[in-house]
């Protein structure tokens, strides 16, 4: 019992003690803790503030971004639109040189085409000439057989 009446006694005299404290440091206490709650106060006014100023600029910056994205997706349009006219254009450019081609090889074959006609016929002539001459020759004077070599040799300038 003894025991528990020497708990009891520390019991009230830490009761005591902090009542003392309490009375004494309760100002200095309390404003301790005015202040802090002040200080908290502002500081979350601050916080508060710079959110605002941050979803601000954030807001700021997705619609220059969004004016950005549109700027890019139009810069890109008119690069394809442009390089779809190039390659279009390219593409008649090497249409109308390979047509120019095939028109002057045409032109070529017709040419070498006449040519070959041309000399076939020379060729002919030339035999029918001869044969005629031989026949001639063996058929008539001098001076017929010159006459018809004249006509022959016009008849050839005209082919």
């Amino acid at each position: 019992m003894h025991e528990l009446e020497n708990l009891a006694l520390q019991f009230i005299n830490i009761i005591l003690f902090m009542l003392v404290i309490a009375y004494f440091a309760k100002d200095h206490v309390r404003g301790f803790f005015k202040d802090r709650a002040c200080s908290l106060k502002e500081l979350m006014d601050e916080s508060q503030k710079a959110s605002t100023k941050a979803r601000e600029a954030l807001n700021l910056w997705e619609v220059k971004l969004g004016a950005l994205e549109e700027e890019k997706d139009e810069i890109i349009d008119h690069a394809r639109s442009q390089a779809h006219i190039i390659g279009q254009k390219r593409i008649e450019n090497v249409k109308a040189f390979l047509k120019r081609q095939l028109d002057e090889t045409k032109t070529r074959l017709e040419i070498q085409e006449k040519e070959a006609i041309a000399s076939k016929r020379c060729e002919f002539l030339a035999s029918l000439a001869k044969e005629a001459r031989d026949d001639i020759e063996s058929k008539l004077t001098p001076r017929d057989q010159r006459n018809i070599l004249v006509n022959a040799i016009k008849i050839l300038e005209k082919v």
